[in-house]
């Protein structure tokens, strides 16, 4: 419980930019088996997640369109947390939140050539 979340040695999330099709976000969940995607602003910010369910149901229910920017998706609400904090209070977090973002490295999706 006192180890730290980097004791997972967890890897770099894969992140996408806002203008990034809903469609294009669901490409890369299926092809990464990745339920959520980070979403990132251009210098790198953290703008929000997107998730396959969330995403998948406002297609289904009509209030985004596959061509529509994944922004239209986004999860703003969450929390970042330190690779340095340890495992106990992270595991106390997901008694009131569903995700956190662990705040690190990352790679990043700007174009179908281009993954930084």
């Amino acid at each position: 419980a006192n180890l730290p979340i980097s004791s997972l040695e967890l890897t770099a999330p894969f992140t996408i930019l806002p203008d990034v099709t809903c469609q294009e976000a669901t490409r890369i969940m299926t092809e990464t088996g990745y339920g959520q995607l980070p979403v990132v602003s251009s210098d790198g910010g953290i703008m929000g997640t997107v998730t396959e369910g969330n995403l998948l149901a406002k297609i289904a229910a009509e209030t985004a369109q596959l061509t529509d920017p994944v922004t239209t998706a986004l999860y703003k609400d969450f929390k970042k947390v330190d690779p340095a904090m340890p495992l106990g209070r992270l595991g106390r977090m997901f008694d009131r939140d569903p995700f956190v973002l662990v705040v690190q490295s990352t790679k990043r999706y700007t174009s179908a050539t281009d993954v930084k």
